[in-house]
């Protein structure tokens, strides 16, 4: 009896850890399944908002302007 309560949980462990190997990620700005192995299904990902990816160009700099009124920046 204990080698099959044993067996059983051995089993329910395993099934569990089979879908381990996907998870959902954010990628060019959408949640999409990611699987580390090419036989899993990926799994349903729940949209959601991905964060903001940072710009990958630097800002303009702002231009030097001379107050108003005047004709040079002291």
């Amino acid at each position: 009896m204990r080698l099959h309560l044993a067996a059983i949980t051995l089993l329910c462990l395993q099934s569990g850890f089979a879908h381990a190997e996907c998870e959902c990620r954010c990628m060019s700005g959408q949640n999409r399944p990611i699987c580390s192995n090419a036989m899993e299904l990926p799994p349903l990902c729940a949209p959601s908002a991905c964060p903001l990816e940072p710009p990958s160009i630097q800002p303009l700099a702002a231009p030097q302007l001379p107050p108003l009124g005047t004709t040079a920046v002291t």
